[in-house]
């Protein structure tokens, strides 16, 4: 749609900024598409397993992020009691030329938290020159500029080298771009 914006000074001088944002109001999954559910308004979760955007744990069902920036709270991921990852997929519509910022703030004490990102065939793109965004440490960042429009998969996984049985952390993630 167009919009008209209309700035009126009665008199003398002033000084003014002005800041505009667009966006997209939906999500038609540009590649592969997913059949998943958009990002509620109001993202907060309670951190527990399932959260409030399961199921999310493919592409097939990935949650639709193309309507940026997001914020969500109180997310989890897991590793079940046989070793089963529950994966969180997030479906964002890229757009050429645009820079895109993932951070991820959870407490690595209770269990690592990493993340990657993927094309629609699976393939990985790269974080800041890295395959994921993995540390052994509290929160994750990373940033992508598209090349091309397409879609991408962002996955937060639970990363559990050192432990068995089942494990569980909770994050919270933000999603923006420079746009």
């Amino acid at each position: 749609g167009i919009i008209f914006v209309q700035i009126v000074r009665n008199s003398g001088f002033g000084v003014y900024d002005l800041e505009y944002w667009t966006w997209s109001t939906s999500s038609t999954g540009g590649g592969n598409g997913s059949n998943g559910t958009a990002i509620p308004s109001q993202c907060v979760g309670n951190s527990a397993v399932p959260d409030i955007l399961e199921p999310n744990d493919d592409a097939i069902t990935a949650t639709l992020a193309s309507t940026l920036p997001i914020y969500c709270t109180g997310l989890s991921v897991d590793i079940d009691a046989a070793g089963n990852a529950n994966e969180d997929y997030y479906e964002i519509d890229m757009i050429s030329g645009v820079t895109y910022y993932f951070n991820l703030t959870f407490t690595d004490a209770n269990g690592d938290i990493d993340a990657r990102l993927e094309d629609s065939s699976g393939s990985s793109l790269t974080f800041n020159g890295f395959i994921s965004m993995s540390s052994s440490s509290d929160n994750e960042a990373g940033e992508y500029t598209a090349g091309s429009n397409f879609t991408a998969y962002f996955v937060v996984y639970h990363y559990s080298s050192f432990s068995s049985g089942a494990t569980a952390n909770s994050y919270d993630m933000e999603i923006s771009t420079d746009n």
